[in-house]
């Protein structure tokens, strides 16, 4: 913490005006830089954790900072994400989400019978296959694999926690 010292004279309140303002310029500086590499790196943190299949949640997460109120956010524009990162189905009832709140898990009580999704792309519906995992077309070709649900993998969650963690500890050099 800097400390300022002034003597109790018409110049020297002066200089500690000035002075106060100058370190509350340099700080507003220091916490817009704090919150843009918080962003920053929560972005780069995201995308190394989030599983790849398509890539289209990887190529959807993205940062904003907000210097007239120096707020940052963090978000995946996928209609994906809240699948991967709080699982579905039976399985993920058996791998939960580490703070899953209301989430419910089989939605539609399929259990273990499992049930059948639209693939929208052919080369998941062909990675699939070459897996092993049953998978169809109906009669318009749409395509279709079969799934008991899948584990959470919570890309967003460990992204928060790493940022919680990095913000304590680059504070001490942002703020010294």
């Amino acid at each position: 913490m800097k400390v300022i010292k002034a003597d109790l004279s018409s110049s020297g309140l002066d200089s500690l005006y000035k002075e106060v303002r100058e370190y509350q310029r340099a700080l507003v500086k220091r916490c817009d830089s704090f919150v843009k590499m918080l962003v920053e790196e929560g972005v780069r943190y995201a995308k190394a954790l989030v599983p790849v299949d398509t890539g289209q949640t990887l190529m959807r997460i993205e940062g904003r900072y907000d210097p007239s109120s120096n707020k940052g956010e963090i978000w995946v524009d996928s209609e994906y994400a809240v699948f991967i990162e709080f699982g579905t189905g039976v399985i993920g009832m058996q791998n939960p989400h580490p703070d899953p709140g209301n989430w419910v898990y089989d939605t539609n009580n399929h259990g273990e019978s499992g049930w059948w999704y639209p693939i929208k792309d052919a080369g998941v519906y062909e990675r699939l296959e070459a897996k092993g995992v049953p998978v169809r077309k109906n009669a318009e070709g749409a395509l279709f694999g079969w799934t008991k649900g899948m584990e959470s993998r919570p890309f967003m969650y460990e992204t928060a926690k790493y940022l919680a963690d990095l913000a304590r500890e680059k504070a001490r050099v942002y703020f010294k």
